[in-house]
């Protein structure tokens, strides 16, 4: 069955492109809107109002769904900002890829950093951003360069794919140009480019067509141990696949599987011969590919022949496996009735390599490529009526059925879906009016305040008692500013610290007060939070400073402590105000005991003063 809903959001009059989640497990979704949206879904307000008539937006919500920043990019009144790529660099950044027209600012923050493309037209652009949403680099290519995707390359490397038409400069330096022309100036090309992580051009190749049916690349992936990229996409009849000197001719519309080194050599190359898209493929002990067809399509790459059929005005949904030489191991459809269709394919796999297909799609499928049946039928009419539905389904190894199920009706013939190593689920699409959102049994229903919003949500195994019920200790809860402290969490196998590093005791120096959040997994691969508040004091209830170099021990300490002082010096112990709490306690030589189980545990200032000097020194009391 398939894991139980988690949480649900809804975000109104937004229309969502891409989404990507991180290693902690927060989602990060690009999309347009128009007009005033408020970007929390919860009981808290993040509004953002356009200053044009559609402009792009960036939104972050925690594992647990709850909202973490939102960013706006502003553009002219006649400007387009269409970002279509996604991708999250772990803790170092993320980067945003796509096309845009007019004069668009790259930088979300107080800053500016504007760039411009002409209207009709357009260019393609890359943008960095860190995990907080605050603007790096953006790079601009000149032409039309439109992105479909990225992957994460070896280190220091990425690559990006799509298509062109006309002339365009990849090469994203203002000093430099790396120009590519198609053969006709009203068709694509499809491209594969590689930058470095900081935006620096490596090379660029493409797929050459002869004719105007143009080709385009969908989704690229990266085998980084073995320094390996492909990609896939589309071309048309008389399309060299070989990028390189060599040639691969396709001799009629097809898909088609390009692999390269990591210094852009061709390595393979083959055709799906017919009507299909393919539009997702990963690395996995050979080759993964899901996408979608219609009419008649030849699966088999190599030279033997096997067809693969469509009812009338249909296109079904398909599942290939290729060996690592490109050979045929497995092809599996998913049949519709006539007139049902599936567009916008996306794949995943996790640790126990269960496949994730995730599609839109009206109309009847029987989802169970074997001979078992299992027929979802979509809340929408058939083709061309829109909406369509949102489907999710997840599949064996082998690809047998182990569950699927369907959402709507949505709107968007993408459908942006997400799954984890460890197999949490994510799913977003727009949507209209009121749709069950729980793709189970119970029923979760959200209802739209405007004419389009979002839905988000998180199917997950590791809900209520399988989740690591984390707890935090903190050597104090209440501090001066920039008092060093440790916070100590347990309760689960691994931690991860936000913004911090990968153990359980994190060392911190807070000056204003704040939260801090630490994500816990179990051996299972569950994971649970959990936030401790720590207090800055400002401390300004004595007038001497801090003396660092002064030892009492044991510091912190659960009762007594040893304080070196001057013989005949004063001893008090003042709490974070300056109000004493003890007094008068005469020093004696060799070091002078207090016992301060009479205070409750937090931080205290020890202050001794003799005709001399005055020293102060942080105590806590655990």
């Amino acid at each position: 069955a398939q894991p139980p809903r988690a949480w649900a959001a809804q975000i109104p009059n937004v229309n969502v492109l891409a989404m990507d989640v991180d290693k902690k497990g927060a989602v990060y979704i690009i999309g347009n809107f128009v007009g005033t949206v408020d970007f929390d879904p919860g009981a808290g307000t993040a509004v953002a109002t356009t200053s044009s008539s559609s402009e792009f937006f960036l939104l972050k919500l925690s594992y647990s769904g709850a909202f973490v920043w939102a960013k706006q990019f502003n553009t002219n009144d006649q400007g387009m900002f269409y970002g279509k790529a996604l991708r999250c660099d772990g803790d170092s950044g993320l980067y945003i890829s796509g096309f845009f027209k007019g004069i668009c600012d790259f930088n979300p923050g107080p800053g500016v950093f504007s760039m411009s493309a002409p209207i009709p037209g357009g260019d393609g652009f890359i943008l960095k951003l860190d995990t907080s949403g605050d603007f790096r680099w953006a790079k601009e290519f000149n032409g039309d360069v439109n992105v479909q995707d990225i992957a994460l390359g070896e280190t220091d490397n990425l690559y990006i794919t799509g298509e062109y038409a006309g002339t365009a400069d990849f090469d994203p330096d203002t000093n430099n140009t790396f120009l590519l022309t198609t053969p006709f100036s009203s068709s694509t090309n499809a491209f594969i480019l590689k930058l470095t992580r900081e935006g620096n051009f490596k090379w660029v190749k493409t797929l050459i067509g002869q004719d105007q049916s143009g080709g385009q690349g969908l989704s690229v992936a990266c085998d980084t141990t073995n320094k390996k990229c492909c990609f896939v996409g589309i071309a048309g009849t008389g399309t060299d696949l070989d990028p390189g000197p060599g040639q691969y001719m396709s001799s009629t519309r097809c898909s088609f599987i390009c692999e390269l080194d990591t210094g852009g050599n061709t390595l393979q190359s083959k055709s799906i011969n017919g009507t299909s898209w393919l539009t997702s493929v990963l690395y996995d002990s050979g080759f993964l590919l899901g996408g979608y067809f219609t009419y008649i399509i030849d699966v088999d790459p190599g030279p033997a022949v096997q067809n693969r059929y469509c009812a009338q005005n249909t296109w079904e949904g398909l599942l290939l496996k290729l060996t690592d030489s490109l050979t045929l191991d497995w092809a599996k459809e998913i049949d519709g009735s006539s007139y049902s269709a599936i567009t916008g394919s996306k794949i995943a796999i996790d640790k126990n390599k269960h496949i994730f297909f995730f599609a839109k799609f009206s109309g009847s499928f029987d989802l169970d490529p074997s001979p078992g049946i299992q027929t979802l039928t979509s809340n929408t009419l058939a083709p061309p009526a829109t909406p369509y539905d949102y489907l999710v389904a997840e599949y064996d190894s082998l690809c047998n059925l182990i569950w699927s199920s369907n959402i709507g009706p949505c709107w968007h013939r993408i459908a942006p879906g997400y799954t984890t190593y460890h197999g949490d689920i994510y799913l977003t699409n727009p949507f209209s009016g009121t749709i069950d959102v729980d793709p189970g049994p119970s029923s979760y229903t959200l209802t739209s305040s405007s004419p389009r919003s979002i839905f988000i949500e998180l199917l997950s195994t590791c809900t209520g008692s399988a989740v690591p019920q984390l707890s935090v200790n903190a050597s104090a809860l209440s501090v001066c500013a920039g008092q060093q402290l440790v916070l100590n969490a347990s309760g689960a196998a691994s931690y991860q610290w936000a913004h911090g590093p990968a153990q359980s005791a994190v060392g911190i120096s807070p000056t204003v007060s704040t939260w801090y959040e630490v994500m816990g997994t179990d051996s299972a691969g569950c994971s649970g939070f959990k936030t401790v508040q720590i207090t800055v004091n400002n401390c300004t209830g004595l007038n001497e400073s801090i003396n660092s170099e002064k030892i009492i021990y044991p510091n912190p300490t659960t009762n007594r402590i040893m304080v070196p002082a001057l013989p005949g010096s004063k001893i008090s112990v003042c709490d974070l105000s300056g109000k004493q709490l003890m007094s008068d306690i005469e020093a004696v030589k060799g070091g002078t005991d207090i016992d301060l189980s009479g205070l409750k545990p937090g931080v205290y200032l020890v202050v001794s003063r003799s005709e001399l000097k005055t020293e102060m020194v942080r105590v806590v009391r655990q």
